[in-house]
C-alpha cells in the first residue's frame, strides 16, 4: 500500500476547508489519540496536549494534591493504609469508604474481584480536583490565570511551569498570553514581559518575549484606545522596560494617548531600539501654559534609532492663523498649530544613527521634529501644521518648522511638510554634510532654511505659495548644492533668498539651478553692507514672472558670481544694486527688460535676447561686452535703451554681420518690441535694446 505523506498545511483561518488542512488535521486527530508523547503542534505551529499529555498532567495533579495515589486496580492486589490513598479503575479514582477497617487489600486485579471490592470504595476523582484547586496554586492545575495580577499570587514552585493569562486586566482584553516559570536571578520583573511571583525564586516570563518576538504595549497594560482610555503609565512602564537592542511593536489601528504634562513624555535611553507601526498613532493631549513644554517621544543619547512602520505622530495643538507682534496675521486664511508653550512630536538629542522610515507622519505641534548634537539622521515621511507659540511673549515670532536640527552632521531628509509656520526643514546653525531634499506648499517662511554656519548640502527643494521665499541660505553657509524649484503667490518672495548680516560670515560657494514661477523674483541676495559677502557661487536661473514689475534676479553685494538667467514675462531680467566682478549670461524674452545697475564695475555681460517669442521668423540676437561703468559715470543709472552698452565701446553694426535684418533708425523704431535690438545711425551705428 503507498505510504502518503501529510501535507504541509496552510495559515488560512479557522475552519478552513483547504484539503491541505483537512488532511492534516485527520493526522492530528490519529496523533493526539495514539501518540505516546505529551504534546502536539498544530498547523499554526501551537502546542496541545495530547490525550497522553493529559493523563499525565491529571496524575501529576494527584501526586501534588492530597491524596496519595497507591496504583492502578489492575495491579493489584493493593493494600490501603490511610484514608487518603487512592486507587484507579478505568479511569475513575476511589479511596476506602469510611466504614472499612483499616488495613484493607483487595481481593484481586480482574474484573471479577472488581465486583466484590467495589463495594468497599467511593469515587473521589473530583474531589481531589477540587481540593486541588482551592489551593493557592490552583490555577497550576488548569494551566490558566485571569488577570497578569495573577501572576504575582501565583507560586510556580518549580523552573519551567506554565500558565496562560487571559487578559492583562478585567475588560482590557488584550495583554494576555503564555507563561514560563524561570529562576529570578535570569531575568528582572518590570510587569509586562517579565512578572514576579509569589516566591521569590522564580518569575513569569513571556513565552513570546523568549522567542524573540516584539514586544508590545498591550503586555503592560495599554488599550490603544486613544483619549477615551489614556495609556500614559502603561506605555511609560514599557518604555522603562526596555532593554538594549528591543523592538516595540504597536498595535494594527491603535492609539496611544498621553493625557499628562511634559514631566511625563516618553523617555528612550537605550540603545538600538526599533518603534515600529502597524496604522498606529502615538498622541499626546493639548498643552495648556502651565505646562512648561510638550513632548510624545523624547530620545536621549543613544546609538542606533528607528521609528517605522505606517506610524502617525499627534501632537494635537489646536489649528490657527499665526500672527505678528501686533496680532496681524502673517498668511491670512492659512491654517498652522498654535500652542501656548514649545510642543514637539519627537526630540532627538546627542545620538547617532537615527532613522525615520517613509511611512511615519506627524502634525500638529510647534516642531514635528528637534534634532541636535546627533549624527547620520536620515528622516524620511509626511509631515504638516508646525506652529506657533502664542500668544508672544517678546519680539521673536516663535514659529516652529517640521524638522530642525542643530549641531548636528550627515542628515539626510526626504520628506514633505506643508502648513509649516516656519519651513520644511531648518538648519539653524552648525550642521555639516549631508542631503536635504524636501517638497512644501503652504509655508509661511520656507520650504528650507540654512540660517548659519551650515556647510556641505546638496538641497532638492520643491516649494509652492511660501510667503518669504522657497529656500533661504544664511550667514557663513557653504558648499551648498542641488535645485530649487519654486511657484511663488507673493512678489516678495524669491525662490532662492541669500541674506548675509555679518560681515564676518560671508556666503560662499553655493550652486544652485533655479526653476521659479510665479509673482516672486528667482534669486535675492542681501547683504546688510555693502562689499564682497556673497561670492564665489553659480546660480543657473529659469524664471518665468507673472507679475508687470521688478526683477527675476535681484542682487546686492554680489561678486565673482557665475549667473544664467533665462527671463520669461516681468518688467526687468537683472537688478544689480551692488556688485562686481561678475559673469551674467543673460537670455530674456520678448516683453522683459534688460538691466538696471548702480552701481556696479566690472561685470561681464552675454545676452541672447528673442524679438518675437514664439514668432516663427523670430530672430536671435546676442550682445557680447564687458561693461566697466554705465553709460559714462559711475555715479549715472539708467533704465535707458543704451544702459547695457559698454562706456567707450560702442558696437559697429558692420561688425556684426550676424544680425540679419535688423533695423535701423535714428531714434526707436515702433516695429521693434520692448527687449529687441536696433542699430541707431546716428550714434556710429550702435546696437541698442529697447527697454520700455
Amino acid at each position: 500500500m503507498a505510504d502518503y505523506k501529510i501535507p504541509t498545511p496552510t495559515h488560512k483561518p479557522v475552519p478552513s476547508a483547504d484539503i491541505r488542512d483537512v488532511v492534516f488535521a485527520g493526522a492530528k486527530v490519529d496523533e493526539w489519540v495514539t501518540s505516546p508523547g505529551y504534546t502536539y503542534t498544530d498547523r499554526f505551529g501551537k502546542q496541545h496536549l495530547t490525550a497522553e499529555g493529559i493523563n499525565n498532567q491529571f496524575q501529576q495533579f494527584l501526586l501534588n494534591s492530597g491524596y496519595e495515589f497507591l496504583a492502578d486496580y489492575a495491579d493489584g492486589p493493593i493494600t490501603f493504609t490511610s484514608r487518603n490513598q487512592i486507587t484507579a479503575y478505568n479511569g475513575e479514582y476511589y479511596r476506602p469508604k469510611a466504614s472499612v477497617s483499616l488495613p484493607y487489600t483487595t481481593t484481586g486485579n480482574t474484573v471479577a474481584t472488581w465486583s466484590t471490592d467495589k463495594d468497599n470504595f467511593v469515587v473521589v476523582g473530583d474531589a481531589a480536583l477540587r481540593q486541588e484547586l482551592a489551593a493557592d496554586d490552583g490555577e497550576i492545575v488548569i494551566g490558566r490565570i485571569g488577570y497578569c495580577s495573577g501572576l504575582v499570587a501565583t507560586d510556580p514552585k518549580a523552573e519551567g511551569k506554565k500558565v496562560t493569562v487571559i487578559e492583562f486586566e478585567k475588560g482590557s482584553y488584550t495583554g494576555g498570553g503564555e507563561f514560563i516559570s524561570k529562576l529570578s536571578t535570569q531575568f528582572t520583573a518590570d510587569s509586562g514581559k517579565v512578572f514576579a511571583s509569589a516566591n521569590s525564586a522564580y518569575v513569569w516570563v513571556r513565552i513570546e518575549y523568549l522567542a524573540g518576538q516584539p514586544i508590545q504595549p498591550e503586555w503592560y497594560g495599554c488599550r490603544g484606545l486613544g483619549s477615551a482610555y489614556p495609556d500614559t503609565a502603561s506605555f511609560m512602564k514599557m518604555i522603562s522596560g526596555l532593554e538594549d537592542n528591543d523592538t516595540v511593536l504597536l498595535g494594527m489601528g491603535r492609539e496611544y494617548y498621553n493625557d499628562d504634562p511634559y514631566n511625563t513624555r516618553w523617555a528612550i535611553t537605550k540603545n538600538n531600539i526599533s518603534i515600529v507601526g502597524q496604522g498606529s498613532t502615538l498622541s499626546r493631549r493639548t498643552m495648556l501654559s502651565s505646562d512648561g513644554f510638550g513632548i510624545i517621544l523624547d530620545v536621549q543619547s543613544v546609538t542606533k534609532f528607528y521609528l517605522g512602520g505606517r506610524l502617525h505622530l499627534a501632537g494635537n495643538d489646536p489649528l490657527s492663523e499665526i500672527y505678528n507682534t501686533s496680532g496681524v496675521s502673517l498668511n491670512s486664511g492659512v491654517s498652522y498649530s498654535n500652542s501656548p508653550v514649545q510642543t514637539f512630536c519627537i526630540r532627538i538629542e546627542n545620538s547617532s544613527d537615527v532613522v525615520i522610515g517613509d511611512g511615519v507622519t506627524g502634525e500638529r505641534a510647534t516642531y514635528i521634529g528637534y534634532i541636535n548634537g546627533c549624527t547620520r539622521v536620515s528622516i524620511k515621511g509626511s509631515y504638516r501644521y508646525s506652529g506657533q507659540v502664542y500668544p508672544l511673549t517678546g519680539s521673536d515670532l516663535s514659529l516652529g518648522s517640521a524638522f530642525k536640527f542643530n549641531n548636528s552632521t550627515e542628515i539626510n531628509t526626504d520628506i514633505t511638510a506643508d502648513n509649516c509656520a516656519y519651513s520644511g526643514v531648518e538648519l539653524e546653525g552648525y550642521n555639516y554634510n549631508g542631503t536635504i531634499k524636501v517638497r512644501s506648499k503652504n509655508n509661511y517662511h520656507a520650504a528650507a532654511h540654512l540660517f548659519t554656519r551650515n556647510a556641505n548640502f546638496t538641497v532638492d527643494v520643491s516649494a509652492e505659495d511660501c510667503v518669504v521665499s522657497g529656500i533661504f541660505i544664511g550667514n557663513l553657509s557653504r558648499v551648498i548644492t542641488g535645485k530649487v524649484s519654486f511657484r511663488s503667490i507673493n512678489t516678495s518672495a524669491p525662490a532662492v533668498f541669500i541674506q548675509c548680516t555679518d560681515t564676518t560670515m560671508p556666503v560662499t560657494d553655493v550652486s544652485l539651478d533655479i526653476v521659479s514661477y510665479g509673482q516672486g523674483t528667482a534669486l535675492t541676495t542681501y547683504a546688510t553692507t555693502i562689499g564682497k559677502y556673497i561670492y564665489n557661487n553659480k546660480f543657473n536661473v529659469i524664471s518665468e514672472r507673472t507679475a508687470t514689475t521688478g526683477s527675476h534676479v535681484a542682487l546686492t553685494s554680489a561678486y565673482y558670481n557665475e549667473i544664467s538667467i533665462r527671463a520669461i514675462g516681468g518688467a526687468r531680467c537683472l537688478t544689480l544694486s551692488s556688485g562686481n566682478f561678475n559673469d551674467f549670461i543673460l537670455k530674456p524674452t520678448y516683453g522683459v527688460g534688460t538691466v538696471y545697475q548702480s552701481p556696479g564695475w566690472y561685470n561681464n555681460f552675454d545676452i541672447t535676447s528673442m524679438t518675437s517669442e514664439g514668432a516663427s521668423t523670430a530672430t536671435r540676437y546676442v550682445l557680447r561686452y564687458e561693461q566697466a561703468i554705465v553709460e559714462g559715470s559711475p555715479s549715472v543709472t539708467s533704465n535707458s535703451p543704451e544702459s547695457m552698452l559698454a562706456y567707450n565701446s560702442k558696437k559697429d553694426y558692420a561688425t556684426y554681420p550676424s544680425y540679419p535684418n535688423i533695423a535701423h533708425a535714428t531714434a526707436i523704431p515702433t516695429a521693434v518690441p520692448v527687449g529687441g535690438l536696433w542699430v541707431d545711425t546716428d550714434d556710429d551705428n550702435t546696437v541698442k535694446w529697447r527697454a520700455s
